[in-house]
Parts: C-alpha cells; sequence; structure tokens
C-alpha cells in the first residue's frame, strides 16, 4: 500500500519538476566575456590561452533544482575557478558545469565561473548559442538567454549574451610579438583618407586619369586602349614604381 502512495506522489511531483526546469531555463542569467588573450600565466605545457568569465543570475523566485548547465565552446577547456561548479568534457566542445556537492543555485544571486581555455579567442562569433538546463529525470531545456539574436538594421544573427569586446591591450594579440591591431571605425576612417589623398596626388601625374574614369562603360572586359588583354597570372597584380597614367587606365 505505501509502494502505491510513493508512486502516485512521484507521478504527481514530476510534471511540477518539469515546469520549475521550464521556469528556471526561461529566466536564467548568462553572460559570456572574454576577459584576456594574454593571461598572467597558462597551466604547465600549454604556450597559449586565455581567460574568460561565465556569469550565471538567479532570478528571484526561482525554484531549487539539482540542475547541470551544458553548453559547447570551440577552444578546449583546461581549467574553471569556482566555488560553486565542476567542470566535466564529454565529447569535442560539449562541456557541462556540475554542481559541486552540498551546493546549490539560490534565488538572487550570481555566480562566476572562471575559465581558462587553449588557444586564443579573438572574435566574439566563436561562442556557440544555445546552452542548455537540465536535471536528472527531466527534459532538459535551452536557457532562454543564450538563444541567437537578429540585427535590425542588417538581419545578421548576433549572440546577445556575449559581452562586447573592447579592451584591445588584453584582447587583439596573444603574443609578445604579435603587431595586430583592430580595425576601429576611426582606423579605418583614416586609412581611406590616405588612399584618397595619394589618389589625387597619382591625378597630377595623369591628367587623363580623371576624364578616363568618365567615359562611358564599355562592353568589352578589358578598355580598349590596352594593347592586349591582361594576362592571368597566380601572383597578386604589382603597382608600378612611378606614376604610370596607362597602368591606372587599363588595369
Amino acid at each position: 500500500m505505501m509502494t502505491l502512495w510513493a508512486s502516485a506522489a512521484i507521478l504527481a511531483a514530476a510534471p511540477a519538476a518539469q515546469g520549475d526546469l521550464d521556469r528556471l531555463a526561461a529566466t536564467l542569467g548568462y553572460r559570456y566575456t572574454i576577459l584576456t588573450n594574454r593571461p598572467a600565466s597558462c597551466p604547465t605545457g600549454t604556450p597559449r590561452c586565455f581567460e574568460a568569465d561565465i556569469a550565471i543570475a538567479v532570478p528571484e523566485g526561482a525554484p531549487s533544482l539539482p540542475v547541470e548547465i551544458r553548453y559547447s565552446l570551440v577552444n578546449p577547456v583546461l581549467k574553471i575557478d569556482s566555488d560553486t561548479f565542476d567542470n566535466r568534457t564529454i565529447n569535442g566542445d560539449l562541456n557541462v558545469l556540475t554542481l559541486k556537492p552540498g551546493q546549490q543555485l539560490k534565488p538572487g544571486q550570481t555566480y562566476h565561473v572562471k575559465l581558462t581555455g587553449l588557444g586564443a579567442f579573438f572574435s566574439r562569433n566563436h561562442m556557440m548559442p544555445n546552452a542548455m538546463l537540465a536535471a536528472e529525470g527531466l527534459t532538459p531545456r535551452v536557457i532562454a538567454a543564450t538563444r541567437t539574436g537578429t540585427d535590425a538594421e542588417t538581419g545578421l544573427e548576433t549572440l546577445p549574451f556575449v559581452a562586447p569586446m573592447t579592451d584591445e591591450a588584453a584582447l587583439a594579440r596573444s603574443a609578445p610579438d604579435d603587431q595586430t591591431v583592430w580595425r576601429t571605425p576611426e582606423r579605418a576612417f583614416a586609412l581611406y583618407a590616405e588612399r584618397g589623398r595619394r589618389r589625387r596626388s597619382m591625378s597630377r601625374f595623369c591628367p587623363g586619369l580623371r576624364r578616363s574614369r568618365a567615359r562611358p562603360v564599355r562592353r568589352s572586359i578589358w578598355p580598349r586602349d590596352c594593347a592586349s588583354p591582361p594576362r592571368v597570372s597566380l601572383a597578386p597584380p604589382s603597382r608600378p614604381r612611378w606614376p604610370d597614367c596607362r597602368w591606372e587606365r587599363c588595369r
């Protein structure tokens, strides 16, 4: 008789537990931030690594469930630093954050997982969306905060849960001899302005350059004033050392 009562209680609790998991997945906060591509040190035997932070915000009134968070990362995870979670790599890019013994997610709290990965993380677009919340005996649910979005102006896919990368000193380079700089709007403007200045300077040596641009588009694949069609070469074309009006018209 007790067995029948216990079975009935389990069946009645299962839908409620699934509903709690669904609500938690719909409201849980999840934020991924790339901290640095040049940490002070990397795990032994690792030439390059990066550090990132996963912030998990539990909303007020959230149910207490023994959940795990399943997420994907392109780079192998070397280690994590957290008082609440342990990390386990399942296969390839799939990882699982599990609660340490005696730990639980408390409503209104934000938990941080400091992650160290192999290599470097140069783009927000490398992060994979659709992290999942799972509990034993229940159907896993996608954490709503990790779903992709759509940019209203371009229609391109976005990753709202990945923080912007703004610290160039920490994120643009991963090695002391790396000279990479970001193409910021200001730098792009200066670069294109310099190219325009050089083009105007070229027109002084080639009086016919501006007039040649005003001609109607010809139907042939090369201008008629070229002596012969351009030759196909696998090597990139090189500019003449000195201004060459004909080259400018026929390139």
